[in-house]
C-alpha cells in the first residue's frame, strides 16, 4: 500500500509489470479493506487527500475539457 503524492492509490494495480509497480493480489486488496475499515486516520487522511484532488482547479470540467482536447487533437 501506499498513500501520499498526487493521488490516494491504496493498492498497486497492474495488467503487467510497469516500473515500480506490479500486479496486486487478492492479500494486497484485503489489506487496502482493512486499512480503510479499521485505520481512522487513515481514512481521514484519504478523504482530505480526495477532497483536494476533487476541489481543485485542475479537477474542473472545463480543465479535464482542455486536456482531452489536446490528447485528441491530430498532430499538426
Amino acid at each position: 500500500m501506499r498513500s501520499g503524492g498526487g493521488s490516494a492509490t491504496f493498492v498497486r494495480c497492474a495488467a503487467g509489470a510497469v516500473d515500480g509497480y506490479g500486479p496486486s493480489t487478492a492479500a494486497d486488496h484485503a489489506a487496502a479493506l482493512v486499512a480503510v475499515l479499521t485505520d481512522a486516520a487513515f481514512r481521514d487522511r484519504s478523504t482530505h487527500a480526495a477532497r483536494r484532488t476533487a476541489t481543485s482547479p485542475s479537477s474542473t470540467w472545463a480543465s479535464i475539457a482542455e486536456r482531452w482536447k489536446g490528447l485528441l487533437a491530430e498532430p499538426g
